[in-house]
This record gives C-alpha cells, structure tokens and sequence, in this order.
C-alpha cells in the first residue's frame, strides 16, 4: 500500500503499473506543409492546439474534419478557411469542440496581445506576404499564412509562438516571437490589410 510522501515509481514492482505523470503525457500536434492551402493549414493546427488546451482533443474519427483546410479547396485563402469553418462549426460542436472563428481587421499588436491573454485557449491566423519572413528566399506568389498561439496556463502564459506551414528548407515550423519578430510580422500583415481569422474556446475561464 502506497502512504502520502512514498515515491510511487521507486515503489512499484514487477508489473505494477506506474501512476501517469502530466509530464509524461506526449501529443504531436501536426502541421502540414503546403505552399496551396497555407492559411488552412495554421488553421487546423491552431483548432487542434485550442482543443488540447482545454482537455477535448481526442485524435479519431474527427480527424477528416481537421484535415479538411490542408487543401487548396478550403484552405486556400482567408476567406475559404472562413467559408469551411461556417460549414463545419454545428459539426464540431456536436463532437464537443467548442470552437469559435471571427473574421476582424485590427492591427497586429491588438491581435498578437489578445492571443496573449488566452493562455492557449485563443489563436489567429494572420495572412501576409511570404518574402518579409523569408529574407532571401525567390519571391513567390503563393497565398501564405502563419498563425500565432500562446502557451498554455499550465506552463509559459506570456509566451507568444508562431507557426510557419511552408518554413523553407533548414528551418522550424515553430518559431518564438520576440518584438523584433513582431515588427515583422506587423509590416507584412499591414499589406493585407491587417484582416485576421481568430479562434478561440467558447466559455474558458
């Protein structure tokens, strides 16, 4: 029998099992990569992180449903990741995803500070040209996105990351953003308008 302060892994024996640790919980996330369908390929990495963030992502048959923005049909632009999520959204809900999208144009540091305050439960998609964060790289036309997440209250509540769907070769999809980041990002954004798709978990606390 186990008593308050025993150290369960040094007191289990032969086949008993081991009590999980939070820490010892692993869950890849993925973002696909795609130079034709980038906006919805943030899009269903964002919904999939705000779903784990609030304890409701079950990896299964739902999973079409989240593969659905990586292509060029629904995700290639702003306004098909919108149309798709106006489809899906009763769907999602009755499969217990309380997700919510909203389209808005308001600068870059409202955005990037509200996504900040959600402590994960909160996300955008920012479009924007590809070049300002790829300095160097040949110019290309296509329709390019990143988004943009906290982390969750759990761990680093202030932290700020972005996530990059087409990074360039060498380089991570995820990427912390720091103020010199954030002026980047507002240039390059300011050139759409500053127009943003936010996603957030309705009724977190």
């Amino acid at each position: 029998m186990l008593r308050a302060g025993d150290d369960v892994a040094s007191t289990a024996k032969g086949d008993d099992a081991v009590i999980q640790r939070p820490e010892d919980v692993r869950v890849e996330i993925p973002l696909f990569h795609t130079q034709t369908a980038c906006a919805g390929a943030v899009t269903s990495s964002l919904l999939r992180r705000i779903a784990f963030t609030a304890g409701a992502f079950a990896p299964g048959i739902q999973e079409h449903l989240f593969f659905e923005p990586n292509t060029a049909g629904d995700g290639g632009s702003l306004s098909r990741v919108e149309s798709w999520f106006g489809r899906r959204v009763s769907t999602l809900h009755q499969m217990g995803y309380r997700l919510q999208s909203r389209r808005i144009m308001e600068p870059t540091a409202n955005v990037l500070q509200w996504v900040r305050g959600g402590k994960g439960y909160r996300a955008a998609m920012l479009p924007m040209p590809y070049a300002p964060l790829h300095p160097g790289s040949p110019a290309t036309q296509m329709s390019y996105a990143i988004g943009v997440m906290s982390e969750s209250a759990k761990t680093k509540a202030e932290s700020l990351y972005g996530l990059d769907p087409w990074p360039g070769s060498g380089k991570a999809e995820r990427f912390d953003i720091n103020d010199d980041v954030a002026r980047v990002i507002d240039r390059a954004h300011r050139e759409e308008k500053y127009f943003s798709l936010i996603f957030y978990w309705v009724g977190w606390s």
